[in-house]
């Protein structure tokens, strides 16, 4: 998924599973906020619906995403961000973190830290088995998650992460419910059957530009996904967790 492409935000949550996420934010954020920074706000479902009730700026590093946003927004870094220490009541991040080498990740914590002067609100998907979302290119056997996901989270992460000077207030397992294969299933699918994660939505190698991708589909293959049902947990997409500081 290339977050600066224009197709990528036109086709985003065809699912309309964000309007689940919306909800649950909104009946999160704590009466007394009036100023949020939504950093990392893609193309805006968030930040555009709460922009009647709040002073709220929406930042996103992705131009081709801003084009969606009808609030107050700004082209920036998590991991930079161009305003004053505790400049917003509360600085929430929806679906950023997981995409952040572990040292932009730190350092994107210290940022929403430094410009937040009370909460901190994070969702990030839940217990995400990574391997389980690698497509293969064709062209060049490139491996790759098909979202651009380097980490996977669970509350004791998030906790960890925030540190001891922010206590977690509130914390939700929410969203579509997502199968999660044991690692040695994924591993004889994708490795000995050919059975890589193959996208329904526009995707290119990040290494060729290619896009074809290994899918083998044959019997062997139907039988592991048989299995997969019977034996994979289920657990809900998101993990939503709204932090106090001190």
């Amino acid at each position: 998924m290339d977050l600066h492409q224009k197709q990528t935000w036109d086709e985003y949550d065809r699912g309309d599973f964000l309007s689940q996420k919306l909800s649950a934010v909104q009946k999160l954020i704590p009466k007394e906020v009036e100023t949020i920074l939504d950093a990392g706000c893609g193309n805006g479902v968030i930040t555009n619906a709460l922009q009647n009730d709040y002073d709220i700026v929406g930042l996103d590093i992705s131009e081709a995403a801003l084009q969606h946003v009808t609030a107050p927004k700004m082209r920036g870094s998590i991991t930079q961000l161009p305003f004053d220490d505790e400049h917003f009541h509360l600085c929430m991040c929806h679906e950023v973190l997981e995409h952040l080498s572990l040292q932009d990740q730190d350092q994107a914590i210290k940022e929403l830290k430094r410009c937040a002067s009370k909460y901190i609100m994070i969702s990030v998907p839940y217990k995400e088995k990574l391997q389980q979302h690698y497509a293969k290119c064709a062209n060049c056997d490139c491996e790759f998650h098909v979202y651009g996901h380097l980490q996977s989270y669970d509350q004791n992460k998030l906790n960890a992460m925030l540190g001891p000077e922010y206590r977690m207030v509130e914390t939700q397992i929410m969203g579509p419910q997502q199968m999660r294969n044991p690692a040695w299933l994924t591993q004889i699918k994708q490795r000995y059957l050919g059975q890589w994660f193959h996208p329904d939505f526009h995707l290119t190698c990040p290494r060729c530009g290619a896009d074809n991708f290994v899918h083998k589909s044959n019997f062997l293959t139907k039988i592991t996904n048989a299995l997969s049902w019977i034996i994979s947990s289920r657990e809900s997409y998101w993990l939503l967790a709204l932090y106090l500081k001190g």
